[in-house]
């Protein structure tokens, strides 16, 4: 697990990887249920 800037909102410690496209995010932009972030979740899947 890598940690940095979230890649999304670019705010906070990323420490969570979506399990989809790969994206570093962090705990307010990921869905720790489905192991996706919140652009994969919503189906607008970006790489």
């Amino acid at each position: 697990m890598k940690k940095g800037i979230c890649s999304i909102c670019g705010r906070e410690t990323a420490s969570f990887t979506c399990s989809l496209c790969g994206a570093v995010v962090g705990v307010n932009c990921y869905d720790p249920v489905g192991r996706v972030c919140i652009r994969c979740k919503a189906g607008r899947m970006i790489r």
